[in-house]
């Protein structure tokens, strides 16, 4: 211990220590994660992990600041829940667009709702918000199923060339890690929120070519091989349907 060691001045110096070290370990890893898919994960399966923050705390950095981006979206893609009665009755509707369909906006509205799940009983208009409320807290307990469930697609999909289970789930935190990240944003600058989907596919793309592709023996992204891309579209189709239906299993909990 040095004199001031406890003292507020110190604590901001070692915030500003933290945030501009030379080492650059938490902007490097962020840029790289955002503008280099794969190069986190590749650099982590060969070791050269010293300049580069931990996936899990990469991972837990980015899921809270989520909350404060994205506090009505839930997941890597922003999906939205929503409770609603209508003359068809209560209703549960789950997707990315959800308020489109219960706002029967035109012809074809419905089709924007990616999930939907009838209630057996009448729910007064001022607990809807209450039930909304309910489900996401349910799905809080049980996104974290998502990273598993990515891992073991993309542990089938690419064991050949990385036999190790852990190892795909150190790719799922970074990909769901740069998920999080777009959403907020997407949320912030009112964009479409099917955004995250479509640039999570060409994301995974560069990812897939880096890490069990062509990329790793070239550093030079010419020509992204077949495999890379229909594992990119697997992968894809694999999220939304985890992340469909954990939202859905939440509101079916969120029912009892």
């Amino acid at each position: 211990m040095h004199p001031g060691d406890l003292a507020v001045g110190h604590l901001f110096h070692d915030f500003a220590h933290e945030i501009t070290h030379v080492d650059g370990r938490i902007w490097g890893s962020f840029l790289a994660l955002l503008f280099k898919p794969g190069q986190l994960t590749k650099d982590y399966w060969s070791g050269r992990r010293g300049k580069w923050l931990r996936p899990l705390r990469i991972f837990l950095i980015v899921t809270a600041l989520s909350l404060l981006l994205a506090p009505d979206a839930a997941g890597p893609l922003g999906m939205r829940v929503w409770a609603i009665e209508d003359q068809r009755g209560t209703r549960i509707i789950v997707g990315t667009r959800p308020e489109r369909a219960a706002s029967n906006a035109g012809p074809g509205a419905q089709g924007l709702a990616e999930a939907k799940i009838r209630l057996d009983r009448a729910v007064a208009p001022e607990k809807l918000k209450q039930l909304t409320e309910k489900i996401h807290k349910v799905y809080k307990v049980i996104q974290y199923v998502s990273l598993a469930l990515f891992a073991a697609a993309s542990f089938l999909l690419g064991r050949r060339v990385q036999p190790y289970f852990g190892a795909h789930l150190i790719f799922a935190l970074h990909y769901y890690s740069f998920e999080y990240m777009l959403t907020g944003l997407v949320n912030r600058l009112h964009i479409d929120p099917r955004v995250p989907l479509l640039i999570g596919f060409f994301y995974l793309v560069v990812a897939l070519w880096r890490l069990t592709g062509k990329g790793q023996s070239s550093s030079r992204l010419i020509g992204v091989d077949f495999g890379s891309l229909a594992r990119a579209v697997l992968l894809t189709f694999v999220v939304a349907l985890i992340e469909l239906g954990l939202m859905s299993t939440s509101a079916t909990i969120g029912l009892w």
